[in-house]
């Protein structure tokens, strides 16, 4: 299973359909961040969408957990969790609900790292043309970093 990871668009809605348009997925994540920059994709089924700090009017779960591709996913935009200091408030409350994996935003910058056996991904941020391709495969991930 395909799952395209995507946080802070922060206005850029040409990258949002660039990914619509160019990249196969069987899902797309969203983390936060420029919901509105969604449009009419927000709507679509496969399509699953957490509000950051700068999503001042959205009623967007601040987290959800997903069961995608054998995987138990905490998504988040992370600003709740402190991200930008430390990802070890994250990484327990992932553990806590049982995730293997959590995704985060809000920091802009990419990053792939285990606390406490949580793996913790970060795609960057779309205002930079950045976003992140997971590739699941019985309970495994492989991450491929995206520069439109």
């Amino acid at each position: 299973m395909k799952i395209a990871v995507v946080s802070d668009s922060h206005g850029n809605k040409h990258a949002i359909d660039q990914i619509f348009k160019n990249y196969e997925f069987d899902h797309l994540i969203f983390l936060g961040d420029g919901i509105e920059d969604l449009g009419e994709y927000k709507y679509l089924d496969n399509v699953h969408i957490v509000r950051g700090n700068c999503d001042f009017f959205s009623d967007m779960p601040d987290q959800k957990i997903l069961q995608l591709g054998g995987l138990c996913i905490f998504a988040t935009h992370g600003h709740k969790y402190m991200v930008k200091f430390s990802r070890g408030i994250l990484a327990n409350e992932a553990l806590k609900t049982g995730a293997q994996i959590a995704l985060y935003g809000h920091t802009h910058k990419a990053n792939d790292e285990y606390i406490n056996g949580v793996r913790l991904i970060n795609p960057g941020a779309l205002k930079n043309n950045q976003f992140m391709m997971l590739d699941t495969d019985r309970g495994q991930i492989k991450i491929n970093s995206v520069f439109l």
